[in-house]
């Protein structure tokens, strides 16, 4: 093998790529090498290892156990990177390391590297599940006694350890990102795609918890401190797992792909609720909770067949879309009703109402507006007046207004409006 590579060496590094003959690494001792590269090798191992190597990287090598690499305990730097690597009990061992790199691996016990003198945060890396397959080739390469369901049981704490160190991890990381961005126990994230687990709020000094636009947001793991959570325009398909948000006495969920808001029912300190334009198929489920308004029922999308397989795939369903729609019909109608006995009827008001007030200059303003010259009972939410293109809108006195659904984007300027709703 020192034959077939030793015209490849460059400064005393030497990399080896798509060759299967290359099972063990010790032919190296003979070369002149510390830094050695290995990519795409199907059938590496560590049963024979070199003692020179200081720089090692094996990835793309289909890797699932590297049992004698304790012995390489010159390493300072180690690439293991896409393989599919269970155990790594061994590196605990190799005291000089002062790089590892175990990305997209399938590692258990992640937490043996901690240990080591040099550790660094930046070593922890999410892991995949290891396959069946994989779980098979490891016990055989091992010559363990154990069987596929036996290692999956004595290995389960350790994933769930691992499992904890890498989402420690990603808080303390978000936690750092946004704690000088609090304001008035109050945080925004705005645009951030990085962002998937909201539950670092928990250790900031925050009750509102503001996201806009963050594709990849869920509730798989929530802080129990909010108390005001707002969830705009992120692609929100389920929300399961806000259940558990126990506090939460504000929710907005507007402006995302959510078919069911069964979760809701168990947070029953909700006092305020928007989740206008989504796809939501049972929103008599807000009729349930105990503070019920019925502002809380607003429009939404049309119905959308892509919306409900999109559903069924994130929630792993083994309905079909015809069963899931065949499912939901009583709870559509009923929907149908609501919106027709609220929001609808509402807006139909309001705009028989005060469509023909509508002034090209309305004073004190300068532009397209309604003057409202007296309290009147019937303005309780200022969405319908968005739809009238106005540029202003003026209240002598009007009580029990409520501004949770007038959108921030809007162009509409607000004027002398007294005994707002929080």
């Amino acid at each position: 093998m020192e034959e077939k590579y030793q015209k490849d060496i460059v400064n005393n590094a030497l990399s080896c790529k798509d060759d299967e003959t290359i099972e063990n690494l010790n032919f190296t001792d003979r070369m002149n090498v510390n830094k050695l590269e290995v990519n795409n090798c199907l059938n590496v191992t560590f049963v024979k290892t070199p003692v020179k190597i200081t720089h090692l990287t094996v990835s793309n090598s289909k890797l699932v156990n590297i049992t004698g690499i304790k012995q390489m305990t010159q390493l300072i730097y180690l690439n293991l990177a896409n393989n599919q690597i269970i155990i790594v009990q061994e590196l605990q061992y190799l005291v000089n390391l002062k790089n590892l790199d175990l990305s997209n691996n399938s590692v258990a016990d992640l937490q043996f590297i901690t240990n080591l003198p040099n550790f660094s945060q930046e070593w922890i890396c999410p892991q995949n599940n290891p396959t069946d397959e994989t779980i098979v080739k490891y016990l055989k390469d091992s010559n363990s006694d154990l069987n596929l369901q036996q290692f999956k049981a004595q290995i389960l704490p350790l994933q769930k350890k691992t499992l904890e160190l890498v989402q420690n991890k990603y808080d303390n990381e978000l936690k750092s990102k946004y704690q000088n961005q609090i304001v008035n126990f109050k945080l925004t994230v705005n645009g951030d795609n990085n962002l998937r687990e909201i539950k670092f709020a928990e250790n900031l000094n925050i009750v509102n918890l503001e996201v806009y636009q963050c594709a990849n947001v869920n509730f798989n793991r929530v802080p129990g401190n909010i108390k005001s959570l707002t969830v705009v325009n992120c692609g929100l398909i389920t929300i399961d797992g806000i259940q558990d948000m126990k506090q939460l006495l504000f929710v907005d969920l507007r402006e995302n792909e959510i078919v069911s808001i069964q979760q809701l029912r168990e947070l029953i300190n909700l006092k305020h609720v928007l989740i206008d334009d989504n796809y939501i198929t049972d929103l008599e489920i807000l009729q349930q909770l105990p503070n019920f308004d019925s502002i809380w029922i607003q429009e939404q999308k049309p119905r959308s067949d892509a919306a409900y397989q999109n559903y069924l795939i994130k929630t792993a369903s083994n309905m079909s879309l015809e069963q899931f729609k065949a499912s939901i019909v009583q709870k559509l109608q009923k929907t149908e009703e609501l919106l027709n006995l609220y929001p609808r009827k509402y807006e139909a008001e309001i705009t028989a109402k005060y469509q023909g007030q509508i002034q090209a200059n309305v004073s004190g303003c300068y532009g397209r507006g309604i003057w409202v010259t007296q309290n009147d009972p019937l303005i309780r939410d200022l969405k319908p007046f968005q739809k009238f293109n106005l540029e202003c809108l003026y209240f002598n006195y009007c009580e029990n207004v409520t501004l949770l659904r007038f959108r921030k984007r809007s162009k509409l300027q607000l004027f002398n409006v007294r005994n707002l709703k929080p």
